[in-house]
């Protein structure tokens, strides 16, 4: 049995197994997830002013830091209102600092670097309209996840993962890998049409309404045990853990962990 963390490594790598599920990873609870409340102000917020647009990730040249800053350079040559944000440091990270530099975009592009704290984080990006990748590798960044479950649509690259995620309720817009244009075109109409921004938002929100570390874990178990055929072990679904019996199984898991 292959466990994958993404149809795009299922695609590649299945034909190993036997039997192959894709499974998500995440370390959000529950309570980081956006609220009813923060989202419904989140899309009343959307309607008017200034796009802002994050990233959370590794700058490196897998993780598409040359593509994103074309797309935010050419956003800004078009007139576009925005303010990006990359969190997370790398290799890239000077270059982009520079890069940014030179086109005069420092005040509109923040490479804020490593940001530790988790609320801080997931705060930059609850608030983000946006979440921004250009990342080439076979699923995409894994913080797609954490970006739909605080409502904010993924734009980026086509990768099976980042489709599969979105597949309920398109809360999402992609572009084939290197299509700079293609993305500056979702973002551009985004800018320019906040009903739909506010409508992606709120398709993001319920794409993510079920990601937390215990949905993901317990969905990790419950298809081990189908797999080895346990008595009485309940299929397995991507839904949410509705019992308290699944919440003392991953309480006690991480205990022993």
């Amino acid at each position: 049995l292959g466990l994958f963390f993404g149809a795009g490594a299922e695609t590649a790598f299945g034909g190993m197994c036997k039997a192959t599920e894709v499974v998500q990873h995440t370390a959000l609870t529950a309570a980081d997830r956006i609220t009813d409340a923060e989202l419904a102000r989140k899309q009343d917020d959307a309607g008017d002013g200034t796009l802002r647009i994050c990233f959370v990730g590794s700058n490196t040249d897998k993780a598409g830091s040359s593509d994103w800053m074309s797309v935010v350079e050419k956003l800004h040559a078009d007139g576009i209102d925005f303010q990006a944000y990359w969190v997370g440091e790398g290799p890239s990270r000077e270059a982009m600092i520079r890069r940014a530099t030179d086109a005069k975009i420092l005040d509109r592009v923040h490479l804020v670097g490593e940001i530790a704290d988790k609320a801080r984080r997931h705060a930059m990006v609850k608030s983000a309209h946006v979440f921004l990748f250009c990342d080439r590798s076979l699923d995409g960044p894994t913080r797609m996840v954490e970006a739909l479950a605080m409502g904010t649509p993924i734009v980026g690259y086509a990768s099976p993962n980042a489709s599969e995620l979105v597949s309920a309720n398109s809360g999402g817009a992609f572009a084939e890998t290197g299509d700079i244009d293609g993305l500056v075109a979702h973002l551009t109409t985004l800018s320019e049409d906040r009903d739909a921004l506010a409508d992606l938002i709120g398709r993001a929100a319920k794409d993510g309404a079920d990601f937390d570390e215990k949905v993901a874990f317990r969905r990790r178990s419950d298809l081990i045990k189908q797999y080895l055929d346990i008595k009485g072990a309940a299929p397995a679904s991507a839904g949410a853990a509705t019992s308290a019996t699944d919440a003392d199984d991953w309480d006690d898991a991480k205990a022993a962990s």
